[in-house]
């Protein structure tokens, strides 16, 4: 049996409440800025600008549906550039799948090993009925599940990313996005 990694909750010492030197806090602040100016510049402004770039560069194995579009405006995720990673990725996995017959793993781990994404391929059956319609979506006159999803960051719209997608059912099917952006509501948590 495996066992499941969780990040704990770790607390800096300002958090619990002790004081923090000034050198400690300038130390962090230079730490800060050391990372900011060693990361290169973004590539893309916008979340949308990113998705439709990614869709652009993968062919047939990526397709946005109109919601994933609209979400993917009104998204202010910090990173624009990782949603366009994503997405690539998600459509290597699917093209991957079709050239392999099959990806030898799940896509979870497949997703994982190629550049470490988050991928959780369903949600609690409580949430999909609950929540039938956020977790639904029409393509082509057929009602899909868009309960797989990688997840990046938790918190507020900025610092959250969940990009809803399609599964490819079978070898040459093309993922399938319906939403990129906000946290669907769930049955533990709705918002």
């Amino acid at each position: 049996m495996t066992e499941v990694f969780r990040r704990k909750n770790i607390r800096h010492a300002h958090e619990m409440g002790r004081p923090v030197s000034e050198e400690a806090k300038a130390k962090r602040r230079e730490r800060r800025e050391e990372a900011v100016a060693d990361r290169p510049l973004a590539r893309f402004a916008t979340v949308i600008e990113a998705a439709l770039a990614a869709e652009e560069t993968t062919g047939p194995w990526l397709v946005l549906t109109e919601r994933a579009k609209q979400t993917a405006r009104e998204s202010n995720y910090v990173d624009p550039d990782y949603v366009y990673q994503a997405l690539v990725d998600l459509a290597h996995a699917a093209r991957h799948n079709s050239d392999e017959h099959g990806l030898g793993m799940s896509w979870a781990d497949f997703l994982g090993q190629l550049r470490g994404h988050d991928f959780v391929p369903n949600t609690s059956p409580n949430t999909i009925k609950q929540y039938h319609s956020a977790y639904h979506i029409t393509y082509r006159g057929e009602l899909l599940s868009i309960q797989a999803h990688i997840r990046q960051g938790t918190g507020s719209a900025k610092d959250c990313l969940r990009i809803y997608v399609v599964q490819p059912r079978k070898p040459g099917d093309a993922v399938i996005v319906g939403q990129i952006g906000a946290h669907l509501p769930t049955d533990e948590r709705a918002h």
